[in-house]
């Protein structure tokens, strides 16, 4: 009687038009048992075009489509895996293979880093920010390494490891002041366009041949001679004797004297 009652429950299922492959059965002995009866409704013709997420095989086995995941939970699941790769590194999957970053995060798996907005000479790492490149420094990387000593009086950076020099500055490191193009035998000290004459020259812009000292330095700004003590002459090359007791230097001495003078 059992076994008559199977047979008819399923050639009535079968005769009222629902899915053949609703009941699995397995062959026991001289009779059939039903091990599994499931998705009548998810599988029916108009359940599958309302939900468009999975399809039936023909053991009643709900497979997800494409962009879907969870079987067990009928495809409801929206899957972002792509060429194999986990879905939305860094994001949510909030459609078929449509993921929604998180702040920092761009790409179709979230896993590209945005570069921050004014980030000048840099890019990101691991999230939204600006990681320099060699030679810049800054928030946005928008300031240039220089050399330690790159003069912050008489230049500025604005080039990696290069220093611009202001108005009368020159060299390497702005540190070496500029001379007048007019300086022709000489040079400056500590200001821009001093023309301090060489050993020899006088003059404004140093170009009158003078002086010639013997015994001293010659005064740029007059083209004479300042005599060192002990010296005198245009070219201080007499001797001062002793005064208070000769008139002439002994062995060209300074402050001696020449016997019987």
């Amino acid at each position: 009687m059992p076994s008559m009652f199977l047979v008819l429950f399923v050639t009535s299922l079968l005769l009222n038009g629902t899915q053949s492959y609703m009941v699995q059965r397995k062959f026991s002995g001289s009779r059939y048992t039903p091990l599994l009866l499931k998705n009548k409704i998810d599988c029916s013709a108009e359940k599958l075009k309302e939900q468009d997420r999975y399809i039936c095989t023909e053991d009643g086995e709900i497979r997800c489509l494409s962009g879907w995941t969870k079987e067990e939970l009928k495809c409801v699941i929206p899957d972002c895996s792509l060429n194999g790769e986990d879905g939305c590194k860094h994001g949510r999957c909030i459609a078929p293979h449509t993921c929604a970053c998180d702040i920092g995060w761009e790409g179709p798996l979230c896993d590209t880093c945005v570069t921050m907005p004014n980030c000048e000479h840099g890019n990101c790492t691991d999230a939204l920010g600006c990681k320099c490149h060699n030679g810049w420094e800054g928030y946005f990387c928008n300031i240039p390494i220089c050399k330690e000593n790159c003069s912050i009086t008489n230049g500025f950076c604005n080039n990696p490891g290069k220093c611009e020099c202001m108005f009368g500055w020159q060299g390497e490191d702005c540190n070496d002041c500029s001379k007048l193009d007019s300086c022709t035998n000489g040079h400056c000290s500590t200001k821009p366009f001093e023309c301090i004459c060489d050993e020899g020259y006088s003059g404004p812009n140093c170009d009158i041949a003078g002086c010639n000292c013997v015994h001293g330095m010659c005064n740029t700004k007059n083209g004479q001679c300042d005599c060192v003590p002990g010296w005198f002459g245009k070219h201080c090359e007499h001797c001062l004797p002793n005064l208070n007791k000769c008139n002439k230097c002994k062995d060209n001495i300074p402050w001696t004297c020449e016997e019987g003078s």
